[in-house]
């Protein structure tokens, strides 16, 4: 008969093990914003070490994607929220768009609408770029901005 003790002990060492590995996977994904998008996050009432990497990556590498793809005056990414992000960009021609990534726990799409300026958060029809493959998601970026 085994001691609760020894159980014990071999459950803190294989959840220190899963521990490890969900943090290796997730240092692999923050490569790139989209990998992140797609990561499991810890469900918190407060904004976890592993959003705000999310949101400094995504800030960074989805202005570099939106400039080198479109005709960029203006690009405005909210400041971390609660596992969700927005923003609007405007392209020279004068159209406006507002994004939003839903809850990244349970949501994992981009939603992207015109708007009349950046404070409309109502703005056009609701459209949304695919979110398991990247190709793809690009192809209907494009297809929505142009």
């Amino acid at each position: 008969m085994q001691d609760t003790t020894e159980i014990e002990k071999q459950i803190e060492d294989l959840q220190s093990q899963k521990a490890n590995i969900e943090e290796a996977n997730f240092k692999k994904a923050a490569k790139h914003w989209f990998t992140l998008m797609n990561a499991k996050y810890e469900s918190s009432s407060m904004r976890t070490p592993q959003y705000l990497t999310f949101c400094r990556v995504f800030k960074r590498q989805f202005k570099k994607l939106l400039n080198e793809n479109f005709d960029v005056v203006k690009i405005d990414i909210a400041k971390a929220n609660h596992f969700d992000q927005y923003g609007f960009f405007e392209l020279k021609n004068g159209h406006i768009f507002y994004f939003s990534i839903g809850d990244l726990r349970w949501n994992k799409s981009l939603l992207i609408r015109t708007a009349e300026n950046f404070e409309d958060y109502t703005g056009g029809s609701n459209d949304y770029c695919n979110s398991e493959d990247f190709e793809k998601f690009m192809a209907d970026l494009k297809r929505i901005v142009k």
